[in-house]
């Protein structure tokens, strides 16, 4: 799905831009700029999944093993201020859905 959505964002770039510079009165340069980091933040959120994996650490004590697995907790937002409204966006919410999605 991440990948799907900056896939999009790429091929819509130049509306996106002109959504946020109509928006947030931003100059259409800098307007590229921010979809440009939100797309490179997607990009890593994409391939975080590889460093995901739990762990399990065996004998940290006599006949004790600890496991960790990541598992989802709940609901996430993002409240963002009016001069980055994507930026910030896609640089916080595309980990917190990363455990919520298939890996394949």
């Amino acid at each position: 799905m991440l990948y799907r959505l900056k896939s999009l964002m790429e091929e819509n770039t130049e509306v996106l831009a002109e959504i946020i510079t109509n928006e947030s009165g931003k100059t259409y340069g800098e307007s590229v700029g921010e979809i440009q980091r939100a797309i490179e933040n997607i990009e890593v959120a994409c391939g975080t999944p590889m460093l995901m994996a739990g762990d399990v650490i065996e004998d940290i004590a006599t006949g004790i093993d600890e496991m960790m697995i990541r598992q989802p907790i709940g609901v996430a937002a993002c409240i963002t201020p009016f001069n980055f409204p994507s930026m910030i966006v896609f640089g916080s919410c595309p980990m917190p859905l990363l455990p919520v999605m298939p890996l394949w």
